[in-house]
């Protein structure tokens, strides 16, 4: 049902992600060292962004209950509803690719990926 079999990493982020978030919801053991859990849901808080931005753009299942399901896993984990991320990514981000419009800019100072080749203000 994945389209690709390389998505079943998807799944095991999704569950470890899942798994991490409850047991920071429901544990509350006072003074115990919890710091590595959270870093750990730090981290795949990030995972989760990659996740929205490839389902997004190609849904991870070739059924529409599960990509809808994934929609909805994503809209709680991601914090912004996927059918709204859509037309603002896809429609707007790639249309206008960084230009006057988009409201999706992925950068601010530079078009380099890192702060180093920040250009010198004229």
């Amino acid at each position: 049902m994945l389209r690709y079999a390389a998505d079943i990493r998807t799944l095991a982020y999704m569950a470890v992600t899942t798994g991490v978030f409850i047991l920071l919801w429901t544990t509350d053991i006072p003074g115990a060292p919890f710091w590595f859990v959270y870093v750990l849901y730090l981290f795949l808080s990030i995972a989760v962004t990659v996740i929205a931005h490839n389902h997004n753009h190609l849904p991870i299942w070739r059924n529409s209950t599960l990509n809808s399901f994934t929609d909805y896993w994503l809209t709680v984990f991601y914090g912004f509803p996927a059918f709204a991320w859509i037309p603002t990514h896809n429609m707007n981000h790639h249309a206008l690719n960084n230009k006057e419009g988009d409201y999706t800019i992925t950068y601010r100072l530079t078009e380099h990926n890192h702060l180093l080749k920040i250009p010198p203000k004229s």
